[in-house]
């Protein structure tokens, strides 16, 4: 339940999590971006439902970096 980004973004308020279309909020049962591993890790919840859904669309974002 995780994404490795090949280039650490330049703001790590840049990072978003979509999931089937919808903005998801990082927190406790989401997910967190972890700097000293430049990935975001998905945790709890949306862990479990990537895991278990079918076809679920998950688009991990580093907005506004080049």
């Amino acid at each position: 339940c995780q994404y490795k980004f090949s280039v650490p973004p330049s703001d790590p308020s840049f990072v978003v999590v979509y999931v089937d279309g919808q903005k998801i909020a990082s927190g406790g049962d989401t997910w967190h971006y972890d700097a000293a591993q430049n990935l975001v890790q998905f945790v709890g919840g949306l862990c479990d439902r990537a895991m278990t859904t079918d076809g679920l669309l998950v688009r991990v974002r580093a907005l506004g970096t080049m």
